[in-house]
C-alpha cells in the first residue's frame, strides 16, 4: 500500500432499512458502517486519506418521508433529510480512531452527472492535497 494516498469508500445512504442479500439478519447500513470501521482503522491505512461517498441521496430523501430511520437505528432522533444524512455522516466519522487524519464526506446522487463530475474534481484536488501533505510540501 505504499503508493496509496487515499481510500474511497461508497455506501448507499438509502440502504438504512434494507437487509443484506447474503444474510437477511444484517442491516445493509450497519454492515457498511462496520466494514468502514475495519478499513478506516486498519494500521496499514493509518496515514492514508479517507474519502466517503454517501450515495443515493435522492432515494434517501424520498424514503425518509415514509420510513423512519429510528425504526432501524433507535438512537436516531430526527425527521428531516439534513438531520438524517448528518446522523450517518457522524456515525461514520466517529469511527476514525486516528484523530490526526481527516475523513472527507460527500453526499452524492450518482445519476446527477454534473454533481458527480464536480465531486470528482474536488476529490482529485483533495488527493493532491493529501499527497502534498504527505510529502510535507
Amino acid at each position: 500500500f505504499q503508493d496509496v494516498s487515499a481510500v474511497i469508500y461508497i455506501a448507499a445512504l438509502s440502504s438504512f432499512d434494507q437487509k443484506l442479500m447474503e444474510d437477511e439478519s444484517v442491516n445493509r447500513m450497519a454492515e457498511a458502517i462496520a466494514l468502514f470501521s475495519a478499513i478506516c482503522n486498519h494500521p496499514l491505512f493509518k496515514s492514508i486519506g479517507m474519502i466517503v461517498f454517501l450515495n443515493k441521496i435522492d432515494l434517501f430523501q424520498q424514503k425518509i418521508k415514509t420510513v423512519q430511520i429510528s425504526e432501524y437505528f433507535p438512537d436516531y432522533a430526527g425527521d428531516f433529510y439534513n438531520e438524517g444524512s448528518q446522523y450517518f455522516v457522524d456515525r461514520f466519522e466517529e469511527l476514525n480512531k486516528y484523530t490526526e487524519r481527516t475523513v472527507y464526506f460527500h453526499l452524492t446522487w450518482a445519476t446527477d452527472t454534473q454533481q458527480i463530475s464536480d465531486v470528482f474534481l474536488l476529490v482529485r484536488d483533495l488527493v493532491i492535497q493529501i499527497n502534498l501533505k504527505f510529502l510535507s510540501l
